[in-house]
């Protein structure tokens, strides 16, 4: 499926607030040793499943229009003491879906499979024993600080 990115003026069809080249550029210029990427049709499904996740996520204010294709453009949303423009993407956004590609593509995605706590494993004379409190998955930090001025709190009630 082809990207059609969002730019805030409701696109039509629209499915991406990013696009393969400006992941690309993105990653380029943070992970220069992550340089090859492969192929651009590899990178493209990521963005779509990023976007997958991206999408479920509940978001502070509300669409602009009832129909728009994805949850940007909003109105109502503040992010950092000021009221973001219901015109344009808030560049969190591509931040936050950037981190999300980039860790789907390095193998920790918020899709991938949560497999089991591991307590103690020794082959031969290698042994492994995570903590107690671990978490079951390799968390991405960089994703939940991008996102956290975006998201409703999630002990919040909104009445409409």
């Amino acid at each position: 499926m082809t990207i059609i990115v969002e730019d805030g003026s409701i696109v039509s069809g629209a499915n991406s607030y990013i696009t393969v080249a400006e992941y690309e550029a993105w990653v380029d210029d943070r992970y220069p040793a992550h340089a090859d990427h492969g192929d651009s049709a590899k990178i493209e499904q990521l963005i779509h499943r990023a976007m997958d996740y991206f999408e479920s996520l509940a978001f502070k204010g509300y669409k602009k229009t009832e129909d728009q294709p994805l949850q940007f453009p909003r109105d109502g949303v503040i992010l950092d003491g000021y009221l973001a423009s219901n015109t344009s993407i808030p560049f969190q956004v591509k931040r936050a879906l950037y981190e999300i590609v980039y860790a789907d593509e390095s193998t920790y995605g918020m899709f991938n499979v949560i497999d089991r706590k591991t307590k103690k494993e020794k082959v031969d004379s290698l042994e492994i024993e995570y903590a107690d409190n671990s978490a079951s998955r390799v968390l991405t930090p960089a994703v939940s600080a991008w996102l956290r001025k975006l998201l409703m709190p999630q002990n919040m009630v909104v009445r409409i």
